[in-house]
């Protein structure tokens, strides 16, 4: 399977928002919690150890290695190995089990992220659909404002995200188009070279 790489994300119903007690998770929706790219990604591999230089001297050279290999405006750091992937889960994980491995997959990010093929099961889970350096439409849209987003409420899948090109294109109108109206959060102009990514997403099982 092509992919363009591996991230570690927060399970669907551990993706934090905000760090405080009242909103401690995305709200689900029907539900259904939404499991796309915007989960907090290695947010538990840079975390007050890694900052303060006390993380395990393994994980810290592998995350100075990724933020070093992401020199694009993507905001999304990959890993390429899955064993060195799977160690920063179990370090993500060392205190409880809130976090996972996805895959992803976009052609708009293949000439500056690279592909190869991972050769291993994946269970892809839908499309998102994300701002260029920003957010998930469908997280900081349907899921933050769902009473703004009522018609794709029925069109989102198990998992939050788009079975098809088609509806992922149609809901990222609708979504700029709420923007215009101040019921979304608005998203920088494609003048200003941002655009919009639509992400396959998968989800890597245990060994």
């Amino acid at each position: 399977m092509i992919i363009n790489g591996f991230l570690v994300v927060r399970l669907p119903s551990e993706n934090q928002v905000v760090p405080v007690p009242s909103e401690p998770v995305l709200p689900s929706v029907n539900g259904i919690f939404y499991a796309g790219i915007d989960r907090c990604a290695w947010c538990d591999v840079y975390d007050e150890a890694y900052y303060a230089d006390k993380a395990p001297p393994e994980v810290a050279s592998i995350a100075d290695r990724m933020q070093d290999d992401c020199v694009d405006f993507s905001g999304i750091e990959l890993a390429r190995d899955l064993d060195v992937t799977r160690v920063l889960l179990e370090y993500s994980n060392r205190t409880a089990v809130r976090n996972e491995i996805i895959a992803i997959r976009s052609e708009q990010l293949d000439e500056i992220k690279g592909t190869f093929d991972a050769q291993i099961p994946i269970e892809w889970l839908g499309i998102d659909v994300k701002g260029f350096g920003e957010w998930s439409l469908i997280a900081e849209g349907l899921f933050a404002a769902p009473e703004n987003f009522q018609p794709w409420i029925r069109r989102i899948n198990e998992n939050g995200l788009f079975d098809t090109p088609q509806a992922a294109s149609e809901y990222e109108r609708a979504y700029q188009a709420a923007a215009a109206l101040g019921h979304a959060e608005e998203l920088a102009p494609p003048s200003a070279g941002f655009g919009i990514l639509q992400i396959q997403v998968g989800r890597v099982g245990p060994r």
